[in-house]
């Protein structure tokens, strides 16, 4: 919510402090959380949140404690639960230091080689759009940086369910031009 009481930001991915309008609280925070429920979609195809009604989802965001992604039948091992816990931990303080901590940690929750800083950083600067803030711009950045983990070929082979791999094939495409074919 915004000072004026609107809601910004996407239900589905939506932080705690963000569905509270605690302006003073949303920052890199909230985008690591989101991240966390990207990663969850990608990973198993499903939205972690499924209600329907904006009024119960934004009940839901507030007042019920995440469960690993185990325990809502989606297996993909102990590392991925608590990376995943971590990453949407309701209390900001407590979630990753830094989106690059959070990609390092996914990485590492499924046994891959650390990222290189050349394969962490981008090669150029993600364009900010015309009223985006840093940390949006920030995020963007984090954004390409994300997305080369899912497109390194280590991470295509690694022990994630066939569905996951296909997923994260898919999400590849998203944003992209489609081919006049």
């Amino acid at each position: 919510m915004t000072k004026s009481g609107q809601l910004f930001g996407t239900p589905l991915y939506m932080a705690p402090e963000q569905a509270r309008g605690d302006i003073d609280k949303i920052g890199p925070a909230t985008d690591i959380f989101a991240i966390g429920l990207i990663a969850y979609k990608l990973l198993t195809g499903s939205e972690y949140r499924t209600e329907a009604r904006l009024a119960q989802m934004l009940l839901e965001i507030l007042n019920e404690p995440l469960q690993s992604p185990s325990q809502k039948g989606h297996s993909l091992g102990d590392a991925f639960d608590r990376w995943f816990l971590q990453a949407c931990n309701s209390d900001p303080d407590q979630r990753f230091a830094s989106v690059r901590a959070e990609v390092e940690a996914l990485a590492a929750a499924f046994g891959l080689p650390e990222m290189s800083s050349a394969a962490a950083v981008p090669s150029a600067r993600a364009p900010r759009r015309r009223g985006t803030s840093a940390c949006g711009a920030e995020a963007a950045r984090n954004g390409e940086t994300l997305s080369s983990l899912w497109n390194d070929a280590a991470f295509s082979n690694a022990a994630v369910t066939s569905r996951g791999r296909a997923l994260c094939g898919n999400a590849r495409s998203i944003g992209r031009p489609r081919s006049a074919a």
